[in-house]
């Protein structure tokens, strides 16, 4: 690849560039095109970003390199995928255009028959209504997060590893609502290095709540939806509540 690119003037007059709330994720987008191969693709390994596009941003991790990749996918600016258990993207053609003459061909595979990471419009909202009164209490396990735990904290320094997470979350939660919206949420919490465990012992605090007003209260709550809980510290109200039947 080229030492450098011309950055084009349009880039400025872009929409989805503008409807950005994150000036970090504009950061992230204009410090990528240098790096970019003559497809406009590069590997989307957050450790590999951090290192080699963002060395000297102290205020950078991983976890924050992985958050605003997802911002940049959400609004079609780069397209995330995988390969063979690997992560890449692709940049928008939209507002950059990238010479290809004189530069090696790219040895990152085409997105067009690869695995998506989705985005907000693929997403289906599932169970979007009230929690079923007597649907089964699925639980995440919290052992299950011991797997990945170091230092006495989860792993959180790759993209697999961050979705791994979610997923644990994602698939127990009742109320499927907005999955790119939770995610964002739940990778915020994991910037701020709270332990999955944790966030888990809140989940598992509040599916007993629930339980606890419909079988003493008589009064089926509407469940939050997913970014809800886990913002402002509403999963932090539960953590350590436990269901006790009735005698």
């Amino acid at each position: 690849m080229p030492e450098g690119r011309m950055l084009q003037r349009r880039i400025s007059e872009s929409k989805k560039l503008g409807a950005l709330n994150s000036d970090s994720a504009r950061l992230l987008y204009t410090w990528l095109i240098p790096w970019m191969d003559c497809e406009g693709r590069h590997s989307a390994d957050p450790d590999l970003i951090k290192g080699r596009i963002l060395p000297k941003c102290a205020d950078w991790d991983t976890v924050k390199v992985t958050e605003n990749l997802y911002i940049l996918n959400e609004i079609g600016l780069i397209r995330l995928y995988r390969s063979n258990g690997e992560t890449f993207l692709q940049l928008s053609r939209t507002i950059q255009k990238i010479n290809k003459e004189r530069e090696a061909p790219s040895n990152i595979p085409a997105p067009d028959k690869c695995e998506k990471v989705p985005i907000s419009s693929n997403i289906t909202p599932e169970n979007s209504g009230p929690y079923p009164a007597n649907s089964l209490l699925i639980k995440v396990n919290e052992s299950k997060v011991n797997e990945s735990k170091e230092d006495g904290h989860p792993k959180a320094d790759g993209l697999d590893s961050l979705e791994k997470e979610f997923d644990l979350f994602w698939d127990a939660y009742p109320n499927k609502v907005n999955k790119t919206d939770a995610l964002k949420a739940f990778l915020a919490l994991r910037r701020k290095k709270i332990p999955l465990e944790q966030i888990a012992s809140g989940f598992n605090g509040y599916v007993d709540y629930l339980k606890h007003q419909r079988i003493y209260k008589k009064f089926e709550m509407a469940v939050m939806y997913p970014a809800t809980f886990l913002r402002n510290d509403k999963w932090k109200e539960h953590v350590g509540f436990k269901y006790r039947e009735p005698l």
